[in-house]
């Protein structure tokens, strides 16, 4: 037996609609049903510290770059400082003659600021990247 879910009324067995209200009866028919409207909340993501950004660059460079999501940058200037700054010792080890060591000197100096140039990039664009990351919600990839 089915029941009329619109006035109650216990209907017959094989009908369609309600003999009182003549609403259909369930041979298929579903009341239309409206999602309810929830607002679209992102998932919480916590905010980074700018300054712990820059010590960190400071102190291992790249490092900053995982810390704001940035993993492949970050490794990329884990391995490019060093060899930067490693390249001008070595150099002035390479030093076979005298005749070539004004040139072997002007590349180590080139390259020792090149390396410094680059460290300082890396821990101003540590903040930036800091910043953005607290400003977008998260990592730019």
């Amino acid at each position: 037996m089915t029941y009329c879910s619109k006035c109650g009324n216990m209907a017959k067995e094989g009908a369609q609609f309600c003999d009182r209200c003549g609403a259909p009866l369930g041979g298929g028919y579903q009341q239309p049903y409206a999602q309810p409207a929830y607002p679209g909340y992102a998932p919480y993501r916590p905010q980074k510290e700018p300054l712990i950004a820059v010590i960190l660059s400071i102190l291992l460079p790249g490092i900053r770059q995982v810390y704001a999501g940035r993993v492949g940058r970050g490794i990329l200037i884990f391995l490019l400082v060093p060899l930067l700054s490693v390249m001008p010792a070595l150099s002035l080890f390479a030093i076979v003659s005298v005749s070539n060591f004004g040139a072997i000197w002007t590349l180590a100096i080139i390259v020792s600021i090149i390396a410094f140039i680059v460290y300082v990039w890396q821990i101003v664009d540590a903040y930036r990247c800091v910043e953005e990351y607290n400003r977008q919600g998260g990592p730019r990839y």
